[in-house]
């Protein structure tokens, strides 16, 4: 007969749970089974080794149980995510158009493989010398400094003056423009340099300093033998590093040696003339020395670039700057040079300081389309052209000179020129055009460049809402907003004070949701990025309600403004008070007479009878009314919106 025993009874029989001594894992065995295991051999009966399972069985385990994902982005359009595709449809565009590239790119390599020549360039690279040059003599040296390699140069120059050989002016020349133009420092015992890294001008501008321990400086020191060239190199290194006192030193020395530089030299002299004066003398003043020297015997020819710099200076310096620079241009035209564009440039700044930029605009303007002559760009200036022009005509609302500096810009030898500042141009002639013609005529050029040319700035939006307001357009003004939102224009507060203003001419009755509902936008919008809320902004929103019908939520509106400290304006007052007037709420009327008598605006008895009439006032509250405008000033009109 088997018996059963609970674990509680089974905990009581002694012997029967055992701990062994031996190293090893606990065992629940009886007494007589525990001796024999004492008993036995244990070297080969310790506990088993434990159970060893792979670092990624789990995850592993867990990666089985996921299925791949329909929905997930393809690999190759995941990194961008305006190509993410996020519907089968777009799956399918995205992945014909990889594979459609791919194949159209075959078929042009395979058509036209001699355009894809791979290791043979096209056209051939220069033969170039080669790197390792060996030798110790100058024509050695002349191969280092062809090949730029500045402080071997250096290092073998000083070697040959070290042994007492002779190097010609020319090669001395050479080096002198290598080391003066990359910086180079005096090379140390090694004959290294410490840098051979060519610096641009940029980086000599803002962060290399010229040093008297330059090698050029002291080059330019131990030679004994100068000549113009000597001087030039040397003047152009130090204007390069923006030393300039020393560099108008040695122009002075090179000037009291009777020697000439290039034009070259001059033109840089002249661009550095606010510089180079020194607050000694105006920088005007130094550019004419500079021309006379230049034109002193030996006479150097100037160049174009030697009048561009010269009219830059007259226009920002020169007393009569509108006068000299004329004079200069007549001077070109002597000489048989064309102005290029960056010298009108420069003559309408010059016009615009002595405000006479309206006759040089049109006479510049004239003189172009009556050329036949295809312009290169030869400066900076050149892109500026077209921009300042249109600024003129802008400034002195000149509708006309900027039709015909915007037909002028479309011709195709004119359009390069535009450059980077298009969108300016463009800017300024809607603005141009706004501020002198009718808002219908406005309206439609606009239609005509936008979006075509460029995406207005919130800047041109504000003149072309001041127009449409000044011709009484506001419904015009519902596509100009839907263009804002469209091209995602910046609202700021001029953009969102000029919508409304826009409104607060007579509205159209047909078109009063339409105004409501941008109205309604508008203020959300300012919420949105804590735009200011002034008063006549407040008092139009009011308006606009009342004369939509909606006189609950301007009432409604007027409670929250109120909390702001609101003053409502003498139209917003009395578009409730017309309101009232058809709602037949005297209590309403009352308090809208209240705030136009405390804002001190006066209103007519016959205007007050209507309402006493429309509404059954009785003689008592009539009475009430009255006192109420008895002792305001007289002729109180009602204020500007701004």
């Amino acid at each position: 007969m088997a018996v059963v025993l609970c674990r509680k009874c089974l905990r009581r029989i002694p012997g029967l749970y055992t701990t062994s001594s031996k190293t090893g894992y606990n065992c629940l065995t009886s007494q007589s089974s525990q001796e024999e295991i004492e008993n036995s051999d244990l070297s080969a009966a310790e506990y088993a080794p434990e159970v060893t399972r792979e670092k990624l069985k789990v995850l592993k385990a867990l990666a089985s149980t996921i299925k791949p994902e329909p929905n997930a982005p393809i690999h190759g359009f995941f990194e961008d995510p305006f190509l993410m595709p996020r519907t089968s449809t777009r799956k399918n565009e995205l992945l014909k158009a990889r594979e459609e590239g791919k194949k159209a790119a075959e078929y042009i390599i395979k058509t036209y493989p001699h355009l894809f020549p791979l290791r043979k360039p096209e056209p051939a690279w220069p033969e170039e010398l080669p790197i390792e040059i060996k030798g110790g003599d100058e024509k050695t040296l002349q191969d280092l400094i062809a090949v730029k390699q500045t402080g071997k140069a250096i290092h073998l120059y000083e070697q040959l003056v070290a042994k007492g050989e002779s190097v010609s002016l020319d090669c001395e020349n050479r080096l002198l423009e290598l080391t003066g133009y990359y910086g180079a420092k005096q090379s140390d015992d090694a004959g290294e340099l410490s840098t051979d890294v060519p610096i641009s001008y940029f980086e000599a501008k803002g962060k290399q300093k010229w040093s008297p321990e330059n090698f050029a400086h002291q080059l330019f020191k131990r030679m004994s033998n100068k000549n113009s060239r000597t001087y030039e190199a040397m003047i152009l290194s130090l204007l390069k590093f923006q030393s300039h006192q020393l560099a108008l030193e040695i122009f002075d020395e090179m000037k009291e040696k009777s020697l000439k530089g290039s034009v070259f030299l001059y033109n840089r002299l002249i661009e550095n003339s606010e510089q180079l004066c020194m607050d000694k003398t105006d920088p005007w003043t130094f550019a004419q020395d500079i021309v006379r020297h230049l034109n002193s015997e030996p006479v150097v020819r100037a160049n174009l670039g030697t009048f561009s710099s010269v009219l830059k200076v007259c226009a920002a310096h020169s007393p009569s700057a509108y006068e000299d620079a004329t004079k200069i241009i007549r001077e070109m035209y002597s000489l048989g040079i064309e102005p290029s564009l960056g010298c009108y440039t420069h003559l309408l700044e010059a016009a615009e300081r002595n405000s006479k930029g309206r006759v040089a605009v049109n006479n510049i303007v004239a003189h172009l389309n009556s050329l036949d002559h295809h312009f290169t760009p030869e400066s900076a200036s050149d892109y500026e052209f077209f921009v300042t022009a249109m600024g003129t005509a802008r400034h002195f609302r000149d509708g006309t000179t900027a039709r015909e500096l915007f037909q002028l810009s479309e011709k195709s030898n004119y359009k390069q020129f535009l450059g980077l500042k298009q969108f300016s141009f463009y800017g300024n002639f809607l603005c141009s055009l706004a501020l002198s013609e009718h808002a219908s005529t406005v309206m439609d050029v606009y239609q005509q460049l936008v979006p075509k040319y460029f995406v207005p700035r919130e800047w041109i939006y504000v003149e072309l809402l001041r127009c449409l307001e000044k011709s009484k357009q506001p419904h015009r003004a519902i596509e100009l907003y839907n263009d804002v939102k469209q091209y995602r224009v910046n609202m700021t507060v001029h953009t969102c004070r000029r919508f409304i203003s826009c409104f607060s001419v007579k509205l159209a009755k047909e078109h009063l949701p339409e105004y409501n509902r941008v109205m309604e936008e508008i203020f959300q919008w300012m919420e949105f990025f804590d735009i200011e809320v002034d008063n006549f902004m407040m008092s139009q929103m009011i308006r606009i309600c009342c004369l939509n019908g909606q006189l609950d939520t301007a009432w409604e509106n007027m409670e929250k403004f109120s909390e702001r400290n609101f003053t409502p304006t003498f139209a917003a007052l009395s578009s409730l008070l017309q309101g009232t007037l058809t709602t037949k709420e005297k209590d309403k009327t009352k308090k809208v007479f209240e705030m136009m008598a405390t804002q001190g605006f006066r209103l007519s008895a016959s205007l007050r009878n209507t309402y006493y009439r429309g509404l059954a006032f009785t003689a008592k509250e009539c009475y009430e009314v009255d006192q109420l405008f008895a002792n305001l000033p007289p002729n109180r009109s009602p204020p500007d919106k701004y």
